[in-house]
């Protein structure tokens, strides 16, 4: 008998030291770069310094070892390839409708040439901003530009203008993919340029609240609807203190057999989908979960309870 609860204790112990990485893996930000060129001052899209831009934008995310994706890619199926002067709305309802990516990243080029008798000056400023794409939560901002005009000839034609920007945009570019990427980093794992180390090392241990991998946080929209108050307590009081990656909750809508919570957490959507199927047989309720763009109802499936058989004489 005592061999064997010596036995059990040093399974649990194993459990508990085991690192969390083999649970749960930290949720990493799906990025997804887009050009914002609505104001007719800027950069247009199917320019060749945009282009260069973009490249060089996507290679400082990626050998940071967030994971970037390409637009075209995401919205071949479903999107117009190629348009141009898109407002913020159009980008916005692209991004969400991918339904992989978590931060929209935007950018817009800027250019100017200052003609002078003896030379041409030209002025290149890129600025960029993140936020994350169900939630709008503001992710960083960030500006680059040379610290200096460039200096181009006197009679620069069309095709010097767009390679003296394109030179000067794709360095300015890797300052400012560097600097937003820093950003990002920071929000994620909370330690700045450091942790892109850690993520090309494959690193990065668990931790943080309710046993949760470091991460980037998001915030899911949870539905309960049909139970009771009573089990409606119930599953959230399981979501705040056994769920890996919590980090907040509140409640936005509330009726008597149903309620909204904004729920942020660090944590995937397929764990902590599984989670939440999980807390069902944990309370022996009959449920089912559904998920969407951030978005899980929780559906309580009702189910009559027998007929008792009256015993003695009928009626």
């Amino acid at each position: 008998m005592m061999r064997t609860i010596l036995a059990v204790a040093a399974v649990a112990t194993l459990m508990a030291c085991a690192p969390t990485r083999m649970v749960s893996a930290a949720n990493e930000p799906r990025v997804l770069m887009m050009t914002e060129d609505f104001d007719k001052d800027t950069v247009p899209r199917n320019s060749r310094v945009n282009k260069r831009v973009l490249a060089a934008l996507q290679e400082e995310f990626d050998q940071s070892g967030i994971k970037i994706y390409d637009e075209a890619a995401l919205t071949l199926d479903f999107g117009a390839q190629g348009r141009q002067r898109r407002p913020d709305a159009e980008l916005i309802d692209v991004a969400r409708s991918t339904r992989q990516v978590d931060v929209l990243a935007l950018y817009s080029i800027y250019a100017s040439a200052e003609p002078l008798d003896y030379m041409t000056k030209v002025r290149v400023r890129i600025s960029g901003r993140m936020f994350d794409v169900n939630s709008g939560r503001v992710l960083g901002n960030f500006e680059s530009e040379l610290p200096r005009p460039s200096p181009a000839p006197k009679d620069c034609s069309r095709e010097c203008l767009l390679e003296s920007v394109g030179k000067d945009a794709k360095a300015i570019a890797q300052n400012l993919g560097e600097a937003l990427q820093m950003k990002l980093n920071h929000i994620v794992g909370g330690g700045g340029s450091g942790n892109s180390e850690a993520r090309r090392d494959g690193g990065g241990s668990g931790g943080g609240q309710a046993g949760g991998a470091e991460g980037y946080v998001v915030e899911y929209k949870v539905t309960m609807d049909g139970f009771s108050a009573r089990e409606m307590d119930d599953l959230e009081d399981l979501m705040v203190q056994k769920f890996r990656g919590y980090r907040s909750h509140r409640s936005i809508d509330t009726q008597s057999k149903r309620r909204t919570y904004i729920y942020e957490s660090a944590s995937d959507s397929t764990a902590l989908e599984r989670n939440l199927r999980r807390s069902l047989d944990h309370l022996s309720l009959q449920g089912q979960v559904q998920f969407s763009n951030n978005a899980y109802v929780i559906t309580k499936i009702g189910l009559r309870k027998p007929v008792r058989e009256s015993s003695g004489d009928r009626w």
